[in-house]
Parts: C-alpha cells; sequence; structure tokens
C-alpha cells in the first residue's frame, strides 16, 4: 500500500504484475466519503498509512485533521 499525498490517493503495488492500482480517494483534495466507497472518498494530503488487526487500512488524512479506515471488503 502506497499513500500518493500529491494526488490525494492510496494505491496498491501489485508486485507480480507490475501495476499500481488506485485503491481509495478521488484524486482530488476534499472530504468526504464516509460510509461509501474507498475510491470515491474525498482525502487531502494522506501522508501515512498502517494496517489494524482486523486488516482495515488507517491513513492519515493530514489536511482533513482526520485517521479514515478503510475497509478492504
Amino acid at each position: 500500500f502506497l499513500t500518493d499525498s500529491d494526488s490525494h490517493l492510496i494505491r496498491w503495488w501489485d508486485p507480480d504484475k507490475k501495476l499500481v492500482f488506485r485503491l481509495a480517494g478521488s484524486g482530488t483534495a476534499s472530504y468526504g466519503g464516509d460510509g461509501a466507497a474507498a475510491l470515491e472518498a474525498g482525502l487531502r494530503y494522506p501522508f501515512g498509512i498502517a494496517v489494524d488487526r482486523e486488516g482495515a487500512l488507517l491513513v492519515a488524512d493530514t489536511f482533513n485533521h482526520r485517521i479514515r479506515r478503510l475497509s478492504l471488503e
């Protein structure tokens, strides 16, 4: 998992296919999308990322001053 801060996205690297996919974020600096699909989420400079015990991603949505939880289901 990668944070693409300047593009306001969370990306995923598939080493087998050698491709990068957009996992979360709309690509514009905004806030929104709670409870909706991760690809529709509005992020503003996501810098930090971690995985919790349940396998969800925790994203430091820096300029929205939030920790966002993304389910990978």
